[in-house]
């Protein structure tokens, strides 16, 4: 997915998230904590949003790390589905690609991780869904560590990570001086007008923006094609079930 592709860093060391106090505190533990990275970020979430790419489904890798040293021996870890926090669908939502018996630390290894796919089901359009992931400890991991640093506020989570998953198509912010042209704001009338103008969805949110000016003509030219439809029979109604009209400017 093109707008959402990240850039995961695996770190052995923490330095860059950690004060020294918290290394000195777990450097000898056998703890396990997700280390996922945002570009350089240091992150215990991500919000995948599918409203501005055409994609059915996206793959992710979140690593995990371990802050002590390795063993000789192959060492599972524990993952969790945080079933009090979860709202999203396992196999709807959401698929997690490795097993559950194949999670584990290679031998002589600190680091490891699993795939998961995040699928685009049409009920996204409606509502977001969450999926929260958890590390528990086992005979192999402790999990004592449960912030990376926490002179952080928010402080960042060591050992939960969580997805916000959507499909919610927000209104733009050129709609708010333009309001008196577009009118009541909904995804079906954005959507119509792209198609009938051959206009640039990610223009409406990513540079270079589209100017309230622009979405003034855009409005203008889209009451002309709502009325001619009407006209022709073919009357065009909005999310709500009323006719779909743009502002009292574009009358």
């Amino acid at each position: 997915m093109k707008l959402l592709r990240l850039y995961i860093f695996l770190s052995v060391g923490l330095l860059s998230a950690c004060n020294q106090s918290d290394l000195l505190t777990f450097k000898s533990s056998n703890d396990i904590y997700f280390n996922f990275f945002v570009t350089t970020v240091q992150r215990d979430s991500l919000n995948v949003n599918f409203s501005l790419v055409k994609d059915v489904a996206d793959t992710f890798f979140i690593p995990v790390q371990v802050l002590g040293k390795g063993a000789p021996q192959v060492r599972p870890y524990t993952l969790q589905v945080n079933q009090q926090l979860t709202t999203a669908e396992a196999g709807k939502h959401y698929v997690i690609l490795s097993p559950a018996d194949s999670l584990a630390i290679r031998a002589n290894g600190v680091d490891g991780g699993f795939n998961i796919i995040i699928n685009r089901p049409a009920d996204l359009r409606e509502k977001a869904f969450e999926l929260v992931l958890d590390l528990v400890p086992n005979e192999h991991f402790t999990t004592n560590m449960k912030v990376f640093n926490y002179a952080v506020n928010p402080a960042v989570k060591a050992t939960q990570w969580k997805v916000k998953i959507e499909d919610i198509l927000y209104r733009p912010f050129a709609w708010d001086a333009s309001e008196a042209y577009a009118g009541t704001y909904s995804r079906a009338k954005l959507e119509l007008m792209i198609a009938t103008q051959s206009l640039s969805l990610s223009q409406f949110y990513n540079s270079p923006l589209y100017s309230s000016t622009q979405l003034n003509n855009f409005s203008v030219t889209m009451q002309r094609y709502l009325n001619a439809q009407r006209a022709a029979g073919n009357t065009i109604y909005d999310t709500d079930g009323s006719v779909m009209v743009m502002g009292p400017a574009a009358q």
